[in-house]
């Protein structure tokens, strides 16, 4: 059967250093593989969910790797390439030039609109038509609107979608790009929140109708709604909590009749991030045995006693690695974890000021002043990435 096949990613995040180290190596090193891929796969589009820096206010050197990596797709292969904003990305950086680009094949779409921007693809598999809706905070959607009221994270998703159906050609397929948290699906230790205890999630129902939605922001690669609704995930490993993760890009294969096929196609890192277990004396004697110990290495110690400079004689060994922690015994894990739920370290500034806030008023925040919260936090959060 004649598909319509797409090249689904996102949460590249250029720019990005982990435990110290600067990634924008490792992050070339995967980029080629996923260009030569896309050689390879010869899909009729690209699609790229968001979050394609890290921070508002990139570095030079992954400015360059974008450039580079979007130069090869485009205009070496022809391939068309839709490319959407997340949290972390600037909307105006990512819109600059975006009306002359998109004759050259590009779609970048950092902010808003109605209706919303998309891009059609008439090829010999099949024709469909993809639409970009790129992060916004609910506020912001809802001015495009001109809704008068409030928003929430999944009202603002879904008045973008009924506009999507409402306003979509019968003859084509219907694509979605976005970038959002849905419901159902599991997170990582990497991901910004979007928003203030749960109040981000979108259900996956919103996305009902559509014959496939290209989700970025989660960086665990999975599937919703019957792999109709995906996350392709991130294009590394960001945090030691998504050490079991397999990273990879997803190709999506979309029969005339609406059929959905997605296919995982691994990317192998320059160092992979893993976790090695045991006492001190057994990892340091397994070490030098090893083959991948510029890895990015988090150890778990299972010693009982006293244990002298774990992380230096394990650093002998392990260059890149990233820290050490005590496995407690299990007699006192229950004990840990109660001390944790009650340490203020443990817990986010959101829970913290929601805490504060109602321990002095005896009321939970409302709408309007959760809304508010959010608002305060992000705007600190860009002043110090620009900083």
């Amino acid at each position: 059967m004649t598909t319509l096949r797409l090249l689904h990613t996102a949460d590249w995040h250029l720019g990005r250093w982990f435990h110290g180290h600067n990634l924008v190596e490792d992050q070339a090193h995967v980029l080629d593989q996923f260009v030569k891929l896309a050689l390879d796969l010869r899909p009729d589009a690209v699609l790229i969910a968001g979050d394609v820096y890290d921070r508002m206010t990139p570095p030079e050197d992954a400015v360059a790797l974008l450039d580079s990596v979007l130069t090869r797709l485009v205009v070496e292969q022809r391939v068309p390439v839709c490319l959407i904003a997340g949290n972390h990305d600037s909307p105006e950086r990512i819109n600059f030039g975006g009306q002359l680009l998109t004759a050259s094949g590009l779609t970048m779409v950092g902010t808003t609109r109605t209706p919303a921007a998309h891009l059609d693809i008439d090829a010999k598999n099949g024709r469909c038509r993809i639409h970009a809706l790129p992060y916004a905070e609910p506020a912001k959607v809802a001015a495009v609107f001109a809704t008068g009221t409030a928003m929430s994270h999944a009202e603002a998703m879904q008045r973008q979608l009924d506009h999507v159906r409402a306003t979509h050609p019968a003859d084509r397929l219907s694509i979605v790009v976005a970038h959002a948290f849905v419901q159902g699906a599991t997170e990582s230790e990497s991901e910004r929140q979007l928003c203030i205890g749960g109040a981000d999630r979108v259900p996956t129902n919103t996305f009902a109708g559509i014959h496939y939605t290209a989700l970025g922001h989660l960086h665990k690669p999975q599937d919703l709604a019957d792999g109709r609704v995906r996350y392709s995930g991130s294009l590394l490993k960001y945090s030691v909590s998504e050490a079991p993760h397999e990273k990879s890009v997803t190709l999506v294969e979309l029969g005339k009749d609406g059929s959905v096929r997605t296919e995982a196609h691994p990317l192998s890192p320059r160092r992979n991030v893993r976790v090695i277990e045991g006492s001190l004396a057994t990892l340091l004697a397994r070490a030098p045995s090893e083959q991948n110990r510029l890895d990015y290495v988090h150890a778990t110690l299972t010693d009982a006693g006293t244990v002298l400079d774990p992380i230096d004689r394990l650093r002998e060994h392990y260059p890149n690695i990233l820290g050490v922690v005590r496995k407690p015994p299990v007699h006192e894990a229950s004990a840990a974890a109660a001390a944790a739920s009650r340490d203020p370290q443990q817990r986010t500034t959101e829970q913290l000021f929601q805490q504060f806030f109602e321990h002095h008023t005896k009321q939970p925040l409302d709408r309007a002043q959760t809304a508010a919260l959010y608002s305060e936090l992000q705007a600190l959060q860009r002043k110090k990435e620009d900083a």
